[in-house]
């Protein structure tokens, strides 16, 4: 028997128990109905119990997620039945004690006779399928046996995620997470159930990576697109750190690019906590690296540093930038372009905290560098000299901030020329107060 007719054989089966419970729900509700459900509902235990030792006696164990996905699909189903019938049930004792109480007639006294009383059956709870569902096989030694199956939701959705039969068992399986994260009220308790699950998840992939990153990549963009930031962080770092095997990959890329997109979206909800935390997580797992990306760092630390500076935190802000230029400074030496744009960003930080005589320093210091490897007439030397006449007005040195001010725009003019749209917005920018230049 292959898995196409265990296939037939499970869906036959549910077909059946469907039958029954729509038979069941369409029939008139009279006082033989509850007799008739617990009949049919023997007839498909019965039935369930012969098909599952035909299957203990021919299913081998290749065919073991098969096996544990068709008994999850079967498990659902009999809780479905299960519903109904307690359902029709409770219908049928409300509908009993609405009727009105008729009292029997006395018979005569001759006929008065002591008549044994039949036990009435019990009604039975419709029984669970067994977790044993895939007993010791035959000519299969102990160690070969199919591992006891767990019921609980998350082990049914990861088998269901890792069922390779196709896309429709991983989408279903993908779904059981969302609802169950969905369903709780707390932070705490959807944290609790990602960490469970991938837990879970993690141990039934094993060794294969490649579709446990999948999987975890999928399972990403259905949390974002249900607006589950938070809980999305979990799964992109665990997908992140699959990748850190090799920084230079696109899926390494693309993982960290979606980092800091996921970091963006929880700045604009306000959860400056999560996306912190989403970029510290992220550079402990390179910085543990015995190579670290180390682009990838200096462009976390900045978004570390711009992320603090948008809460205040100037200090962490600091020396998260401060961390960033070390790096660059080693990485591309200190006149590079990247280390001079990165020492502008920290002595904009450093202006706003308040510390005019650093910023200075830092101002003065790329004007220069810039100066020797660009020339005069660059944009760049136009930024330069710019930001030193804001600084100056700030001091209030306003002889100094006036000098500053006209180099700019003469260089400007030399670069864009005297009409050009581009001086006209660098006087206007002159014209605004000093204190509401963007960071």
């Amino acid at each position: 028997m292959n898995f196409v007719e265990l296939s037939a054989l499970v869906l036959s089966v549910i077909s059946v128990s469907v039958a029954v419970v729509l038979y069941v729900v369409s029939t008139k509700r009279n006082q033989r109905t509850y007799e008739e459900i617990s009949k049919m509902r023997q007839d498909l235990l019965k039935s369930l119990d012969n098909m599952q030792q035909e299957l203990s006696k021919k299913v081998g164990a290749t065919t073991f997620h098969q096996l544990a996905s068709l008994t999850d699909l079967l498990k659902e189903t009999q809780e479905e039945v299960n519903k109904k019938f307690e359902t029709i049930s409770e219908e049928q004792r409300q509908s009993q004690q609405s009727l009105p109480q008729q009292t029997p007639p006395k018979p005569a006294p001759q006929q008065i006779q002591q008549q044994p009383q039949k036990p009435q059956p019990k009604p039975q709870p419709f029984q669970e399928i067994r977790s044993d569902f895939a007993p010791n096989l035959p000519e299969m030694n102990s160690s070969d046996a199919l591992p006891v199956i767990p019921t609980d939701e998350f082990t049914s959705a990861v088998r269901l995620i890792c069922n390779p039969s196709g896309s429709a068992g991983r989408t279903r399986g993908q779904a059981k997470v969302i609802i169950a994260i969905s369903k709780e009220e707390t932070l705490e308790g959807r944290e609790r159930i990602s960490q469970s699950f991938l837990q879970k998840a993690e141990a039934e992939f094993g060794d294969n990576i490649e579709n446990y990153f999948n999987m975890l990549d999928e399972l990403t963009d259905d949390l974002l697109e249900h607006k589950l930031l938070e809980e999305a962080c979990p799964y992109v770092l665990r997908a992140f750190k699959l990748t850190l095997h090799n920084p230079q990959s696109d899926p390494f890329r693309r993982m960290l690019g979606r980092i800091k997109s996921l970091a963006e979206q929880l700045v604009e909800i306000k959860k400056f906590d999560a996306a912190d935390e989403l970029y510290q997580q992220s550079l402990a797992s390179m910085e543990k690296l015995k190579d670290p990306p180390k682009k990838a760092i200096i462009g976390l630390l900045r978004k570390t540093g711009t992320l603090c500076a948008q809460i205040e935190d100037y200090e962490k802000s600091e020396a998260a930038l401060r961390r960033a230029l070390r790096i660059t400074e080693v990485l591309f030496g200190e006149e590079h372009p990247e280390t001079l744009n990165l020492l502008m960003q920290l002595g904009h930080l450093i202006r706003k905290a308040g510390h005019f005589e650093e910023t200075e320093h830092i101002y003065k210091r790329v004007l220069e560098i810039r100066y020797k490897i660009l020339g005069s007439e660059h944009p760049d030397i136009v930024e330069s000299l710019m930001e030193l006449a804001k600084l100056s007005s700030l001091q209030n040195n306003k002889v100094e901030s006036e000098i500053y001010r006209e180099s700019a725009i003469e260089t400007a003019k030399a670069i864009y020329g005297e009409d050009s749209p581009n001086v006209s917005e660098l006087v206007k920018a002159f014209n605004e107060s000093p204190r509401q230049a963007s960071f």
